[in-house]
């Protein structure tokens, strides 16, 4: 495994999980694709990567779940289609989300830090804001048309 092997099988242990041989290609695949991708992408690079594994695409959905709850990889869930990537330890990281053009860019904002500080200590609770995706309207879809004249 390319990644920190020894703390990722820890991080799964600890979830009271088993390191099976196919998080492990599953994580190899993740850890390897670049940015977000879909089940059915890491699952062709599974295949890809070994041509003697036989893995259906729901255990590789199952995986994912199972990956996300403890926190190794993050989802993002955008128009009904769910994309996955290495949830980095240490190294949150969010997405602007345009809902006009459907682009997404991926920014680092410290200030969410002081966001989930203000949570906590105003309601005592704890949100995991590692990844995340704020929707709006960027510049582009913004800026009123220029259709030749007014109506």
């Amino acid at each position: 495994m390319p990644h920190n092997e020894p703390t990722i099988a820890e991080a799964i242990r600890a979830s009271g999980r088993r390191l099976t041989i196919q998080r492990a290609k599953i994580l190899e695949a993740l850890h390897r694709l670049p940015g977000h991708s879909t089940a059915e992408r890491i699952h062709a690079a599974v295949c890809e990567d070994d041509r003697d594994v036989e893995m259906a695409l729901s255990t590789v959905y199952r995986n994912l779940d199972a990956l996300a709850e403890m926190g190794l990889i993050a989802a993002f869930a955008d128009g009904g289609v769910t994309t996955y990537e290495w949830a980095a330890a240490g190294h949150p990281h969010h997405h602007l989300q345009c809902d006009g053009c459907g682009h997404t860019k991926e920014v680092a904002l410290e200030s969410i830090a002081a966001l989930s500080d203000e949570v906590e200590r105003t309601y005592g609770f704890t949100i995991d804001l590692r990844h995340m995706a704020i929707r709006g309207t960027c510049a582009g879809c913004r800026k009123p048309a220029d259709d030749g004249g007014a109506r």
